[in-house]
Order: structure tokens, then C-alpha cells, then sequence
């Protein structure tokens, strides 16, 4: 068996040593290093998306899945005069999870309704910059109104709870109303 493919080898370059066959052979070496590669590369892509589906706690997976009508309708959503739509499309961030803090944040000042705002307040709890979201729920904390107050102590416990004991501290806010009691 090796002979043969030795001997194979051996006509290979004893033909694409001429210069009749030296584009072809170059042709068909450089056809064999690119399906050799987009192999490889599509085997390791492919292993990665299984795995993501699998586990199902990616990010790839989801956006073969029709991601730009997510966004669109999220962004639809929030730019309507209906308060429930503009609610719905909160939760349709949360759910895609595009919890922009920044963002969040504008919005929260922009929001008139209590409900909306609590709804931003308790999202904020679930963004992927816990410092940012900690210290953008701190600075609403003044200005808020009592039922937004208890959200966002309710949000920056669940960020961070040794900050969140510090910030009570600093805001000498009482046990009683953290409690709920």
C-alpha cells in the first residue's frame, strides 16, 4: 500500500515537473490547502455552535434565529406613546439581553410613569456591568420617588451586598423601611 502511494507520488512529480502541467498542479495544491482549511475552519465553527446549543447559554445560537426583528421590534416597541408598549419593549431587552446601563438610565429620566420606572429600576439588576449598574442605581437613589426607592435598594442588594451595606449606611436609611417591615 505505501509503495503504491509512493509510486504515485513519484508520477505526480514526474508529470507537474513539466512545464505543460505546472499550473494544474499548483491549481490543484492550492484546491486542496483551501478545502483542507474551510474544513478545519468549519468543523471547530461548527463543534462551537453544538456546544452552544447544547449548553444553550450563548450568545451565538440566538442570533441565527431572526435577530435583527428582535431588535427592531424592541426598539419599535419602545419608541411608542402606549405605556405597555413601551413596558414590553423594557422586558424585550431584558429578555435579548441588550441591558444597556447607559441607556437604561436615559430612558429612566425620560419615563414619567412609576410602574415603567420601577420596571427599569429591576432590569438594571440584571446588566452585565454590575459596578456601572450599582453606581447608575446609587445616583437615582435622591431624586426618586418612595416606591422607585424601594426598587432600587431592592436592585443594588442584589448587584452588590457589600456595597449596598455601605450605601445605607452612608444614606443612614433604617432597617425598618430596607425590610419592608
Amino acid at each position: 500500500m505505501i509503495e503504491t502511494m509512493i509510486n504515485m507520488a513519484g508520477a505526480f512529480r514526474r508529470h507537474a515537473a513539466g512545464p505543460k502541467f505546472r499550473p494544474a498542479a499548483a491549481m490543484l495544491a492550492c484546491s486542496l490547502v483551501t478545502g483542507a482549511v474551510g474544513f478545519g475552519t468549519g468543523a471547530a465553527i461548527g463543534s462551537v455552535l453544538i456546544g452552544d446549543f447544547i449548553k444553550g447559554g450563548g450568545r451565538i445560537v440566538p442570533l441565527l434565529y431572526r435577530p435583527s426583528f428582535q431588535h427592531i421590534d424592541a426598539a419599535a416597541m419602545l419608541g411608542s406613546a402606549d405605556d405597555l408598549k413601551r413596558l414590553s419593549g423594557y422586558y424585550a431587552l431584558l429578555e435579548t439581553g441588550s441591558v444597556d446601563v447607559g441607556f437604561l438610565v436615559e430612558r429612566y429620566g425620560m419615563e414619567s410613569s412609576i410602574v415603567t420606572r420601577r420596571t427599569i429600576v429591576w432590569i438594571l439588576g440584571f446588566a452585565r456591568d454590575r459596578r456601572a449598574a450599582f453606581d447608575a442605581c446609587a445616583g437615582l437613589y435622591r431624586e426618586a420617588p418612595a416606591s422607585v426607592r424601594a426598587e432600587l435598594l431592592c436592585t443594588l442588594k442584589r448587584l452588590d451586598g457589600k456595597r449596598y451595606l455601605d450605601f445605607i449606611k452612608d444614606h443612614d436609611i433604617a432597617t425598618k423601611t430596607v425590610m419592608g417591615e
